[in-house]
């Protein structure tokens, strides 16, 4: 059992990640999804500066959505355990309703080389359940 004395601190923090100025303050930073919005130049500069921001054997944790079959032949993707149906009403939502520009799909190997090329020293891929949205895990 935990006493007191034993207690963590944990401070959240919730800014812009592209103008973050602190330097080696962070042991983790968290970032869900802001790099499908981005080009491969965009999405390595956030990298680079969450680097910046960690302290030194700090953990960045990321995902990243990889592509599609119909894109990749290569794809992660398992097919037989997606809804293809939702699979269509998402696609049709996403790019017929609100014409989403964020779809940025990338796939292991190239997340690997820009969280390398930032500075990453150690990276660990973990796919979902589908193999469509990955978490990478770098330090």
């Amino acid at each position: 059992m935990m006493g007191a004395s034993d207690a963590v601190q944990v401070h959240f923090v919730q800014q812009d990640a592209w103008t973050m100025e602190e330097e080696e303050i962070y042991d983790v930073i968290a970032s869900n999804g802001l790099n499908i919005y981005v080009d491969d130049e965009q999405a390595q500069a956030l990298y680079a500066q969450f680097l910046k921001a960690l302290k030194p054997r700090g953990v960045l944790v990321t995902s990243f959505l990889t592509p599609p079959p119909m894109l990749d032949a290569q794809s992660p993707w398992k097919m037989d355990q997606l809804d293809m149906a939702a699979l269509a009403k998402q696609r049709a939502l996403m790019q017929d309703v609100i014409d989403a520009q964020w779809i940025h799909f990338r796939t292991e190997q190239v997340m690997y080389k820009h969280l390398v090329d930032a500075g990453v020293m150690d990276v660990k891929v973990i796919y979902d359940s589908k193999g469509g949205v990955s978490n990478g895990c770098g330090l």
